[in-house]
């Protein structure tokens, strides 16, 4: 096989899973989600990301950015870097929100790659395993943030054939396109971080969102390059739930998109700040900001 299967995948496949789905377009119930969720804990083990700071990468350029040169006992400014952000609609809700919150006189170099409607169980429409690579050559990043999901709560057609959301070959192919993104980005001298999708409004898209999260972690674990970065429970309410407003630096300001799936202005700028200080965290290191937008309960 050309590319190997997390051992969530392989698990998926010999139970032979299909994921609770709430759509018509996506295939019927064989196990609930709450047994779903049952697998993949058991399947995935826990994996500090700062570990995957030892990965060395086929590339000599990334010390000049300060990704993997940082001491572990003290942060450093990250220093002149780029940082690609690419993936659906959500992604480009990433990108705005880091160019607000990213200070101007920073080193940083934001390239913003977000493709509405884009996705890896549509690759009809848009395949990024083969527009990445130009995009890699041409910017040249040092860190790759994959912002990805959205639209792939649906079947998806393989060589031709349609195969049901959460079937063994769906999950095959989304295994692959995942390594594939992976692998690209590594091999052009950059680190990867892979960004977890907020709860939804509609509880049948919502089911379809948590199973993609569980199964993009399951799949970024097993990585060599690569961190994933959870965002889920900034957005929830004390139960776990979808909410619009929130209490922002003391004031209650909304932070959903009207459609209950994007975020709104102020929401993509704390979805940025949240993204930044986990990045500062993995790779310990700092970088400059401005303005605070943090959500106090």
């Amino acid at each position: 096989m050309r590319l190997r299967l997390s051992l969530t995948l392989l698990l998926l496949i010999v139970s032979g899973l299909t994921l609770t789905l709430a759509s018509a377009n996506t295939a019927s119930k064989t196990q609930t989600y709450s047994e779903t969720k049952e697998i993949f804990k058991k399947a995935t083990p826990t994996v500090s990301p700062t570990l995957r700071l030892n990965q060395k990468l086929p590339v000599n350029k990334l010390s000049t950015c300060g990704f993997n040169s940082a001491k572990m006992n003290e942060k450093t400014d990250l220093g002149k870097c780029t940082i690609m952000v690419i993936g659906d609609s959500m992604a480009s809700n990433l990108g705005w929100g880091l160019s607000h919150v990213v200070q101007k006189s920073s080193k940083i170099t934001l390239i913003l790659k977000g493709k509405p409607s884009s996705g890896m169980a549509n690759i009809w429409f848009y395949d990024w395993t083969k527009e990445l690579p130009e995009m890699l050559e041409t910017n040249k990043p040092n860190l790759v943030i994959v912002y990805i999901g959205a639209n792939d709560h649906q079947n998806s057609k393989i060589e031709g054939k349609v195969e049901s959301f959460g079937s063994s070959r769906w999950l095959l192919s989304y295994n692959n396109q995942m390594q594939d993104i992976e692998k690209l980005a590594n091999n052009a001298g950059a680190f990867v971080i892979w960004v977890e999708l907020p709860v939804m409004r509609l509880s049948g898209y919502e089911q379809g969102i948590k199973a993609i999260n569980e199964i993009q972690e399951s799949v970024v674990t097993n990585m060599e390059g690569g961190s994933y970065l959870h965002i889920r429970n900034i957005f929830a309410d004390s139960y776990g739930k979808y909410r619009d407003f929130a209490n922002i630096n003391g004031k209650m300001q909304k932070i959903r998109g009207d459609d209950g799936i994007h975020y709104s202005s102020l929401g993509q700028k704390v979805l940025a700040a949240n993204v930044i200080a986990q990045i500062e965290e993995i790779f310990h290191t700092e970088i400059s900001k401005s303005g605070a937008y943090l959500i106090t309960e």
